[in-house]
């Protein structure tokens, strides 16, 4: 498996570090696809900033957001030094259509352009200025 999992498990035992079904498949179990919105709307665990939370393997793996796991699922590995960033600015989107990676700073002034940091206004914070 290029991600590193294993294909099968056997039983579920997660003090062995044993899981039962593959992360893809315990993945899609939170996603809902089902309404008319673009968004696919993780309604697994989350923190209270909106951004979902998924564990991808047993518990000694550590717990990531669900829009980075979708958008490996669908569009390889998020290249090093690079954040998953949402086009539709939803924390809880899934759909890789929505997701794109970029840099922290791509990902800062892709927030400020849409004033998702408006604190950064009150310090000289101009959209129409070329970074």
């Amino acid at each position: 498996d290029p991600q590193g999992y294993p294909e099968e498990r056997e039983e579920e035992v997660f003090g062995e570090g044993r899981m039962t079904k593959p992360p893809e498949q315990r993945f899609w179990k939170y996603v809902d696809k089902s309404t008319n919105l673009p968004c696919w709307t993780w309604f697994g665990a989350s923190s209270p900033n909106g951004y979902g939370r998924f564990r991808p393997g047993p518990r000694n793996v550590p717990m990531i957001g669900p829009h980075r796991f979708s958008f490996e699922l669908h569009h390889g590995p998020i290249p090093d030094g690079h954040v998953v960033m949402h086009k539709c600015d939803n924390p809880a989107c899934v759909n890789p259509e929505h997701l794109t990676s970029g840099t922290n700073k791509d990902n800062t002034i892709d927030a400020m352009r849409k004033g998702r940091m408006k604190a950064m206004f009150k310090h000289g914070y101009d959209p129409r200025r070329p970074w």
